[in-house]
């Protein structure tokens, strides 16, 4: 049962992992330089609901289209890689999680300089800093198989950690997509990477 469980949920690792990156990525993007494409779809979708061009419920569907569309495209390219060398497998499906932490704070590290000004000293970004160090840092000791905080706490410090992330954007007014779908994937992608870790070591004490 353990051993299905834990297939079933590296399964669901991979969908979320694809999906956090992709999501990650369009945002950065959407901050910076938009896609043509994106700009073009989103026209094209208010314009089939009859909203002005500039509408941000098509921008809203463009961007999630997008992202599903690279999330695909992701999560493709991975099977592929697994297929092909399968030793990958493993590695990627425990290490994948701290991949999908760290992956929003990148972003907004990427882009900082188009949504902030004047330029930010270096004590508005030890907070940040901090908390990327210190999320790092628990998932290295989560792996480790030295956890001994209790999951319940580990849980509210992933709501925490993507909450904290996702209100950088939203505080600054930078970001038109409802803010909250990016904390969130990032959310379930880390806790069904830190299920998968645990029913793994669950697998190996029988």
């Amino acid at each position: 049962m353990d051993k299905n469980l834990r297939k079933y949920l590296g399964s669901i690792h991979e969908v979320l992992f694809s999906l956090n990156i992709a999501f990650a990525f369009i945002l950065k993007q959407s901050l910076t330089s938009p896609f043509f494409l994106e700009l073009r779809l989103q026209y094209r979708i208010n314009g089939y609901l009859n909203l002005p061009a500039h509408n941000n419920t098509g921008g809203y569907l463009a961007t999630a289209a997008l992202a599903v569309g690279l999330a695909l495209c992701i999560f493709l390219g991975l099977q592929f890689l697994l297929y092909v060398n399968a030793s990958l497998t493993t590695g990627f499906l425990r290490f994948g999680g701290v991949v999908s932490l760290v992956a929003l704070p990148a972003c907004w590290f990427y882009v900082l300089p188009a949504i902030r000004r004047p330029p930010i000293g270096i004590e508005s970004l030890a907070l940040p800093v901090a908390e990327v160090v210190i999320a790092v840092a628990l998932a290295v000791l989560y792996l480790s198989a030295k956890w001994w905080i209790p999951d319940s706490v580990g849980v509210v410090f992933l709501v925490l950690h993507n909450w904290f992330w996702g209100r950088q954007f939203f505080e600054r007014g930078s970001i038109y997509f409802p803010w909250l779908i990016f904390p969130l994937v990032g959310f379930l992608s880390s806790l069904v990477w830190a299920m998968y870790v645990a029913s793994g070591q669950r697998v190996a004490a029988l």
